[in-house]
């Protein structure tokens, strides 16, 4: 169903496209958007339990995308370091293939919200927790239900 990597020789371990996940702050998220146009747009995340949970408006094109197909492709790059006297570039990516839904649960989209804080603010917690409890009710929560993910890495 997903094509094997070409590069073999660069392709890192779950745990490390895992770590870089939890190190970036932001990626694209792809979706099939309109009239079968590919759309990418970028967000801010949080990787927990080995799913992928973003905030947006409660409409909007990504989320009229999620409804036609749920099927997403979400891509991060850690690092992307460019060496011209060789002519090429030092990097770690990883792309995440898999499925997003709208959080309905209001436990589960409140530990996403609260996670997307940790990671954002966690210096500012109690006004993040104020914002939450005020504002939570006006986003929506996405979660990408990752089904195959690779990293790769030149260093």
């Amino acid at each position: 169903m997903f094509r094997d990597v070409r590069r073999k020789d660069r392709l890192e371990s779950t745990e490390r496209a895992a770590e870089v996940l939890n190190e970036c702050t932001n990626g694209i998220l792809s979706v099939t958007g309109d009239d079968g146009w590919p759309y990418g747009v970028p967000v801010n995340y949080v990787y927990k339990d080995g799913k992928i949970y973003l905030h947006c408006a409660r409409s909007g094109h990504k989320l009229d995308a999620i409804a036609k197909d749920s099927r997403v492709c979400f891509t991060v790059v850690g690092a992307d370091n460019i060496v011209p006297e060789r002519c090429t570039t030092m990097y770690v990516s990883v792309i995440c293939f898999g499925y997003a839904r709208v959080v309905e649960d209001p436990d589960l989209k409140h530990e996403a919200l609260v996670a997307l804080a940790q990671k954002f603010s966690p210096n500012h917690m109690d006004y993040g927790m104020e914002h939450i409890r005020k504002d939570g009710h006006r986003c929506t929560v996405v979660e990408i239900s990752i089904e195959h993910m690779t990293a790769k890495e030149k260093s």
